[in-house]
């Protein structure tokens, strides 16, 4: 009985993986062309694209805290699923760019705690289970892909129509949720930790020294991109769909081998490496008139991404003290998908009118990530070894 009941829930938690990327990653990959069409400028787009990050890094400190003080995730995990998905269809209702820099920003606040909320609940329960956790996240991942490939074609019949797709995915996202366990977190010991003593390490320096031009670009990129293939190139907007395919094929063979990566390979090693894919990857963009070829770099950002703060994470955790280590985590997510992401969202457009065009900005920005990594690669610094930590859980059986 228990076997059984274990393996209904692993699947209800992949079909909420599946459904939650469903609901959220639909018109992502298109929010530029959307902007666009709603009538605002390459600059107010950059604008809204370059705020979000940083409201949503607001909206994960507040409802992570709420969560602890409620002591129910699930419960503030529906909430949010809800006020969220009620938001989506005022994104229709006007456009202009007042109207729109408010309804995203507060669409961010509310839906932007629902993927580590999500990830809490699963990476848990995983490990009470003994399950591999990377198979939640393989779901999602394909959730994504099939979200993209779908809206892009929605996009080329009628921009709107991505979020029709989304309220209805929503809709199935919502009957998903209460199925799931309730998740008890356990409760940390209360310690002192400043996490500035982390800067006085020269190898953390030069880890957030050759992350910040890879998070930079991949956050440039996520404003630019669509507009760039599209009006500049001439592909039709389903080719961003298909770009993801590619993207999370390439993501999704990565996460099967990245566990053994770090284990294997030194992380200064990884972490150049990633940042010399970047380099090729923005060259071809800013040389290359193939929309094929362009496609096919495309690729490196489901490794580019995913891979640099994975890395930059676990190294982290490494050399953060125990009181630490979770508080760790949340600023080096802060630090790549929130500062420099979101930099490169907002300093794009002037950038761009900076060195006279998209290509050209990609160009720089290849050039910035190669002096970074030049850098990094030729300061003698000790990296620290690998350490392990252990987590414990408690698993209800009935989800609320």
């Amino acid at each position: 009985m228990r076997q059984t009941q274990a393996k209904r829930t692993i699947i209800q938690f992949m079909a909420t993986y599946f459904l939650f990327q469903m609901f959220i990653s639909g018109p992502s990959s298109y929010l530029p062309l959307f902007l666009q069409d709603r009538g605002l400028s390459d600059a107010q787009i950059g604008i809204v694209l370059g705020v979000s990050p940083f409201v949503s890094m607001a909206g994960q400190f507040i409802w992570a805290g709420v969560a602890d003080r409620v002591g129910s995730v699930n419960r503030i995990f529906f909430q949010l699923s809800v006020v969220s998905l009620l938001i989506v269809p005022l994104h229709l209702l006007f456009g202009g760019f007042y109207y729109m820099f408010f309804i995203l920003c507060i669409f961010d606040f509310f839906y932007s705690a629902l993927a580590p909320l999500l990830d809490s609940l699963g990476i848990y329960y995983a490990q009470a289970q003994k399950f591999n956790f990377g198979n939640f996240r393989l779901m999602g991942s394909l959730g994504f892909l099939v979200a993209a490939l779908i809206s892009g074609f929605l996009a080329d019949l009628k921009i709107d129509y991505i979020y029709y797709f989304q309220v209805a995915m929503g809709v199935l996202f919502l009957v998903c949720i209460p199925l799931l366990p309730k998740v008890q977190m356990p409760k940390m010991k209360k310690a002192v930790f400043n996490p500035v003593v982390l800067l006085r390490k020269p190898s953390a320096l030069m880890v957030l020294l050759v992350v910040a031009p890879i998070m930079f670009g991949f956050g440039y990129s996520l404003s630019f991109y669509p507009t760039y293939l599209v009006g500049q190139l001439g592909a039709p907007s389903s080719y961003i769909g298909i770009g993801n395919i590619v993207s999370i094929t390439i993501e999704v063979t990565f996460l099967f081998f990245m566990d053994k990566l770090v284990d294997r390979v030194p992380i200064k090693l990884l972490l150049a490496g990633i940042s010399f894919l970047t380099i090729v990857r923005w060259t071809v963009y800013g040389l290359s008139d193939s929309i094929l070829l362009v496609l096919l770099f495309f690729g490196i950002q489901g490794i580019t991404s995913v891979a640099t703060y994975f890395f930059a994470s676990f190294y982290f955790k490494r050399i953060a003290p125990p009181e630490g280590k979770v508080s760790t985590q949340t600023l080096v997510s802060i630090y790549c998908y929130g500062i420099c992401r979101g930099l490169g969202a907002l300093l794009g457009a002037p950038l761009t009118q900076l060195v006279g065009g998209t290509r050209n900005a990609f160009l720089a920005i290849a050039g910035i990530t190669l002096a970074a990594l030049v850098l990094f690669m030729l300061i003698p610094v000790k990296f620290a070894q690998q350490e392990q930590a252990d987590s414990g859980v408690q698993i209800g059986d009935e989800g609320r």
